[in-house]
């Protein structure tokens, strides 16, 4: 009887040991704007390539300017080769969410590919689900807060 309950035992403290590495293996928390370094090597030379995550705006941070994530060449480089990034833009008459993906050699850091969303379409307190892909020809932006919108480039 003592063997079955310790067979039992193991089994379910494999399972909460391991549970945790099938369910938040490869995923990052970046809680409230803390870095989370990656190494994504693999981009290098890929044909296709994409990242996809979630994003929670809390109260007006979404009128803030902020890099969702940014990858440099190398340790010495001071610009990035790829990167994410959002700001207000409130130049224009009509205020706009601007998301701006760079990545080299299919933008420049001089002019990205931009998506831009009125205010209304940012989910506030609510998730945002935020998708890049470079797909062999286009590079693309896709964000789906309170409607999907996308904005492509012709890249390859």
């Amino acid at each position: 009887m003592f063997n079955r309950y310790n067979k039992v035992f193991r089994k379910v403290l494999l399972v909460f040991f391991l549970a945790p590495l099938t369910l938040f293996g490869g995923s990052y928390d970046f809680q409230l704007g803390d870095m989370v370094l990656v190494n994504v090597d693999e981009l290098n030379g890929a044909d296709r390539w994409s990242m996809e995550f979630f994003v929670i705006y809390h109260g007006e941070s979404w009128q803030k300017e902020q890099v969702y994530f940014e990858r440099y060449p190398d340790s010495n480089s001071e610009d990035a080769d790829i990167y994410l990034r959002s700001f207000y833009d409130q130049s224009s008459g009509n205020p706009d969410v601007v998301f701006q993906l760079h990545a080299e050699p299919y933008t420049t850091g001089a002019e990205p590919l931009e998506l831009r969303l009125p205010p209304a379409d940012v989910n506030v307190n609510g998730f945002n689900w935020v998708y890049v892909e470079y797909n062999g020809t286009d590079l693309s932006i896709y964000f789906n807060g309170t409607i999907t919108k996308n904005a492509h480039k012709q890249a390859g």
